[in-house]
């Protein structure tokens, strides 16, 4: 599984997209909770977080 995991990680954003949501059965909610665990790990190692968490008092 982890090889798995590395072999998507190495892909570029855009095809690992392309990849993984035809693969998604409409309505399997486990479907689309790994889809969007792997999408948002992989789209999201590049990005800079909106806002940091701060807390005010």
């Amino acid at each position: 599984m982890r090889q798995l995991e590395a072999v998507f990680r190495g892909l570029p954003d855009d095809i690992a997209a392309a990849g993984m949501l035809p693969s998604v059965t409409t309505g399997d909610p486990l479907d689309v909770k790994v889809a969007a665990g792997l999408l948002a790990e992989s789209l999201g190692r590049d990005v800079e977080p909106l806002s940091s968490p701060t807390t005010t008092c």
